[in-house]
């Protein structure tokens, strides 16, 4: 019996961002950078706009330019580059992803919103949000295995409006719709 091992094994290598003297992204850098880790033996891929990748300031636009800049490098060696992404609601976290699939990036890694309030903020909640980004992701997936557009129904939501509302939390359900397309 023979498995094919997961590209997302080994060690993963979330990079920094450079910057030039006037503040601005030093490109060129990056790019020598990213070279270098994808040479190391060893090194599965690489994590870009992490916490160390100072995405928390960069702009939509900057992010993009890291993304595609270190996805090029990393698919050139055979690595693997997941994108991280700080959303601040699940509507935000899938324009995020959408975005994304338009550049050379691999997986996404979700900083969730609320994040240093975690300790704060209920489980439901919690699982919510990665729920709802899971449901609209596969969603997406299956509507292209089947054909069919498939678009969230009336009982799915935003986790800001249940956490606003304190109402319970159910599971977001989808109703298919055929597509003209």
């Amino acid at each position: 019996m023979t498995s094919n091992p997961s590209p997302f094994r080994g060690l993963f290598i979330p990079h920094v961002t450079p910057f030039d003297e006037a503040g601005a992204l030093d490109l060129e850098s990056l790019e020598r950078l990213t070279a270098h880790f994808t040479s190391l033996g060893g090194v599965a891929g690489l994590v870009s706009c992490a916490r160390i990748g100072e995405g928390s300031v960069l702009s939509v636009e900057e992010k993009r330019k890291v993304y595609a800049i270190v996805g090029n490098v990393a698919r050139k060696s055979g690595r693997v580059h997941i994108a991280t992404i700080a959303p601040q609601s699940t509507s935000e976290a899938i324009a995020l992803v959408r975005d994304l699939e338009k550049l050379p990036v691999d997986a996404v890694m979700i900083f969730p919103p609320l994040l240093f309030a975690w300790g704060k903020v209920g489980g439901d909640l919690k699982v919510r949000f990665f729920e709802d980004v899971c449901h609209w992701y596969f969603s997406r997936c299956l509507s292209k295995a089947i054909g069919m557009t498939l678009k969230p129904s009336a009982a799915s939501h935003d986790w800001r409006k249940s956490w606003h509302s304190k109402k319970p939390l159910s599971m977001s359900i989808f109703s298919p719709r055929r597509s003209n397309s």
